[in-house]
């Protein structure tokens, strides 16, 4: 899952050392959630960063921003900024990352074709989009004048939108613009390379 995957652009920022095990991560995310997977994921994350057992994504950028970002590269200090940046945060998690994983789901994988919940997720997609777009309006990043976590939360979903929504930065070209801001930082580019090369080689495996 994208937001597994991305949690990573945002800690390589700080100057902390880790490992990703990519297929074990995989693995993680498509367990049962009646399950416990915590075990795997903390076995796909380095311990070192999670030493209390921290298993959902956003709780543990949350834990690393505060832990390791003490310059405030990519996060404020103080507020309102400090706390525009949860904002924006959350409103991944609740309204970006469930839609659009939705949109995928009902578009790629369910086995049934329905147009109408194809219809519903996609119109998010829009939707948030839109969000962003009327955000960025306002400048380049979504906080402040500078790149935060805030930014780099959406990085993971957004980027896979035009394969469903091929004219979706004609009609929102200031999403577009940021996300090639986002994905000319040279840490982003290699979590892209990382992720692409891991999914191909999991692909294969399957």
């Amino acid at each position: 899952m994208p937001n597994s995957f991305w949690l990573f652009n945002d800690i390589e920022f700080p100057d902390l050392e880790y490992s990703i095990d990519w297929p074990a991560l995989s693995l993680a995310n498509t367990q049962d959630l009646s399950q416990d997977s915590s075990q795997d994921f903390s076995q796909a994350v380095s311990q070192a960063w999670t030493p209390f057992g921290y298993t959902f994504h956003w709780a543990i950028l949350e834990y690393l921003v505060e832990q390791y970002d003490k310059d405030h590269k990519i996060s404020y200090a103080e507020a309102p900024e400090k706390f525009l940046a949860k904002q924006w945060l959350f409103f991944q998690v609740s309204g970006q990352g469930p839609y659009y994983g939705q949109a995928v789901w009902f578009t790629r994988y369910h086995p049934e074709k329905l147009p109408s919940a194809v219809k519903r997720y996609v119109d998010e997609i829009h939707r948030v989009t839109g969000v962003l777009e009327k955000a960025l309006e306002k400048g380049d990043w979504l906080v402040g004048d500078k790149c935060t976590y805030a930014d780099l939360s959406f990085i993971a979903w957004q980027r896979g939108v035009p394969r469903f929504v091929v004219d979706i930065y004609e009609k929102f070209p200031k999403v577009g613009a940021w996300m090639k801001r986002m994905e000319s930082r040279p840490a982003v580019r290699k979590i892209i390379e990382d992720q692409d090369a891991a999914i191909a080689e999991m692909d294969g495996k399957s």
